[in-house]
C-alpha cells in the first residue's frame, strides 16, 4: 500500500540507512523508503543512493521501485539513502498553503468549487479550478489563509474506509478518481479536511505566508478555468519585497492618491491609454483613406502629424499596421514630436513597401548642417533632432527632391 512507506509515516525524515530487497537492471527496491514518489498533485522527491542520482520510481505490485542507473547494488547491500530536503519542504509547504487556498475560495464563494488540477513542484505551485474566480475574491482568500497560517493549526492525517470518509462533513475528495477501499484524510485544524495523497507539513506556521503571483483564465470546450499560481515561504517574501518597491515608485507617481484609491486610478490610467490608443488607430486609419496629404508626381502620399513633447507608445506599430493593408499605395507617415523643454525634435518615418527609396539617404541630405542621430529597418526610421528651425518645411522639402530626383 502506498501510505505504509516510509515517507508517509515521517515526512522529515530526509535520511536513512536501509537494505536493497530486490534488483532488476537500473531499478532497485529498498526495505525502507523515504523517496516520495509524486502525488496528489505534487511532485516528486530529488534523492541519492550512495550517491547515485534517483531519476524516477515505478509503482508495480505494491511495491514502489526506484530507478537508479548504473548502479552497482546487490541485494542485502546496506545503503544510505539521502532526500534533497530543501526541494521537499518547500512543495510540502505549498501543498499545504493549496488545501487552505482552495478552502479559503470555497467558504467565501459559500458554494463547492470543483478543483481542476493541482499542480506543485519546484518551479511553480498552481491551482487550477472550474470556472471564474474574480480577483477580489482571490485576494480575500488569501488573506483568510494567512489568519489560518498565523494560528498555527495543525496538520494530521488518517487512513479510513472509503465509507467512513463519506460520512465527514465538507470533505473535500474527487470521488470518480478514488478506486482503494481505504483513503488518507488529511485536516487541518478544524478548518479543512480532504483527501490526499501529497506530503504536508505538521503546523500551519511553518508555511510562514502565502502570497498570490498570477491569476489566468483559460477556456476550453465548455469550461472555462481559474488557474491561481501562488508562492509560500522564503518566495513569498521576496515578493512582496518586490511588491513594495514597485507600490512605492507607484505612489511618487500618484503622491495625493490614497492607497486604498490607488488601484481604481490605475485602472482609470490604463482604459483612458486604451481609448487614447484606439483614438490614434481611428486617426490613422482615416488620414490614410482621404486626401489630406501632399501628393507628389509618382503619386507618392506624404502625411505628416505633429505632437507636443513626446511621440504616443505603440504609434509606430498601429501605422505599421494600417500601411501594410494599403498593398498598391505609396505612403510615407512622417510623426514629429517637438519636445521644447529639452530643445529637440523627435521624428519617425514611415514608409509603404512600394517606396523604396533609401530613408537614411534623404535624411542625411535633409539634416546634413544639423547635430542628429537616427537609425531604422523595415520601413521605420526614427530618430531626434538637435535643432529649433522650421522641420516641418525642411522634412517636406526634402523627401520630394529625393523622391522625385
Amino acid at each position: 500500500m502506498l501510505f505504509s512507506l516510509t515517507c508517509y509515516q515521517n515526512p522529515y525524515l530526509r535520511k536513512i540507512r536501509t537494505t536493497v530487497k530486490k534488483i532488476r537492471n537500473d531499478l532497485v527496491l529498498l526495505e525502507d523508503i523515504i523517496y516520495f514518489p509524486g502525488a496528489g498533485g505534487q511532485a516528486s522527491d530529488s534523492g541519492k543512493i550512495n550517491r547515485h542520482e534517483i531519476v524516477g520510481s515505478l509503482w508495480e505490485g505494491g511495491e514502489l521501485w526506484l530507478r537508479v542507473p548504473e548502479h552497482q547494488f546487490a541485494v542485502n547491500d546496506v545503503v544510505d539513502v539521502e532526500i534533497d530536503w530543501k526541494r521537499r519542504y518547500k512543495l510540502m509547504k505549498a501543498h499545504t498553503a493549496e488545501h487552505l487556498l482552495v478552502r479559503a475560495i470555497t467558504d467565501h464563494l459559500k458554494m463547492p468549487i470543483k478543483l481542476h488540477k493541482i499542480d506543485i513542484n519546484p518551479a511553480s505551485s498552481k491551482v487550477i479550478l472550474v470556472g471564474k474566480v474574480t480577483w477580489s475574491d482571490i485576494t480575500k482568500a488569501v488573506i483568510r489563509v494567512n489568519q489560518w497560517i498565523n494560528e498555527q493549526l495543525l496538520i494530521q492525517d488518517e487512513i479510513m474506509p472509503i465509507t467512513d470518509a463519506k460520512d465527514i462533513l465538507q470533505l473535500r475528495a474527487r470521488w470518480e478518481r478514488i478506486e482503494d477501499d481505504l483513503i488518507r484524510v488529511v485536516r487541518i485544524g478544524s478548518v479543512d479536511a480532504a483527501a490526499c495523497k501529497g506530503l504536508h507539513v505538521r503546523c500551519t506556521k511553518e508555511i510562514e505566508v502565502l502570497v498570490v503571483k498570477k491569476v489566468n483564465y483559460e477556456k476550453k470546450t465548455v469550461n472555462q478555468f481559474t488557474i491561481i499560481e501562488f508562492l509560500v515561504g522564503d518566495d513569498a517574501f521576496h515578493e512582496l519585497l518586490q511588491y513594495q518597491f514597485v507600490l512605492g515608485e507607484i505612489r511618487e507617481l500618484f503622491p495625493t492618491t490614497p492607497l486604498k484609491h490607488l488601484s481604481n486610478t490605475l485602472n482609470k490610467v490604463l482604459n483612458d491609454n486604451k481609448m487614447l490608443r484606439t483614438s490614434i488607430k481611428e486617426i490613422i486609419t482615416q488620414s490614410l483613406s482621404q486626401g489630406n496629404s501632399i501628393i507628389l508626381k509618382d503619386q507618392t502620399r506624404i502625411i505628416i502629424y505633429v505632437f507636443s513633447d513626446f511621440i504616443p507608445k505603440d504609434l509606430s506599430r498601429i501605422v505599421l499596421n494600417e500601411l501594410r493593408r494599403k498593398e498598391d499605395a505609396k505612403i510615407i507617415m512622417v510623426l514629429l514630436a517637438h519636445d521644447r523643454q529639452e530643445q529637440k525634435w523627435h521624428f519617425q518615418f514611415l514608409k509603404s513597401k512600394n517606396v523604396t527609396f533609401d530613408l537614411k539617404n534623404c535624411l542625411e541630405k535633409a539634416f546634413k548642417d544639423k547635430k542628429w542621430k537616427g537609425g531604422g529597418k523595415k520601413g521605420l526610421f526614427s530618430g531626434i533632432l538637435l535643432w529649433e528651425g522650421d522641420v516641418l518645411k525642411i522634412v517636406t522639402q526634402s523627401l520630394k527632391e529625393c523622391i522625385e530626383s
